[in-house]
């Protein structure tokens, strides 16, 4: 599901839901919907040959995405999409590790 669909659902949908809950869930889709944005008028500009505007478009782009990946991801609730991953891949690692160590116990 991409952030254009999370936004039209939040939309669409009509069920009461808490505020405070339902309002941070937009924080990451428009953020993302933002760096898309700007980070493509960046490259338009650039193409068109409007240095200047495309200057100033990856100043505002930098001052969305940074914020984004600095703050609201790590320490969001959406630092799920980040840290399960991650704690995936370290667990496989372990067990890839702790195999090896007891085949070279067996063959020894």
């Amino acid at each position: 599901m991409g952030a254009g669909e999370v936004l039209v659902d939040w939309v669409r949908e009509r069920k009461p839901q808490h505020r405070s809950s339902r309002r941070s869930d937009l924080t990451l889709p428009v953020l993302l919907l933002a760096t898309a944005a700007s980070g493509l008028g960046v490259h338009v500009c650039r193409y068109v040959g409007l240095s200047l505007t495309a200057h100033y478009l990856y100043a505002l782009h930098l001052m969305i995405a940074v914020p984004m990946l600095v703050v609201e991801v790590p320490f969001g609730h959406w630092a799920h999409m980040i840290y399960r991953p991650l704690a995936l891949y370290f667990a496989a690692v372990e067990a890839r590790a702790a195999a090896e160590r007891h085949e070279e116990a067996v063959a020894a």
